[in-house]
């Protein structure tokens, strides 16, 4: 069986390829929650001053739902982070229980 190298370590270009998207990502969220403490603070302003206003109320549920699904996605994206993580290390240790296999030999 013909030899090929692969790549299981991490180049360095990687690994900084990796924390630069994990900080802009970082940031993203935090843009995000910055913005929405804006817009709950602004809301819950009005909702003091208006109490019956009613599409204030329509409002206020609109931007809870939005809220809820902006969680869901960022969940969403976490796990599916982690699952590719978990898959990628167990083919990277099947790859070298194959190659240690091999050295038997």
């Amino acid at each position: 069986m013909k030899f090929t190298e692969l790549n299981i370590e991490s180049t360095p270009e990687e690994f900084d390829r990796k924390l630069v998207s994990k900080k802009l990502d970082n940031l993203k969220d935090l843009q995000y929650l910055t913005n929405s403490e804006i817009i709950n603070k602004i809301i819950l302003k009005w909702q003091k001053d208006h109490p019956r206003n009613s599409q204030l109320e329509t409002l206020i549920n609109s931007v809870l739902q939005i809220h809820f699904y902006v969680t869901e996605l960022q969940n969403e994206v976490h796990l599916l982070k982690i699952g590719y993580e978990e898959n990628r290390n167990d083919k990277l240790r099947a790859i070298q229980r194959a190659r240690k296999c091999e050295d038997k030999k």
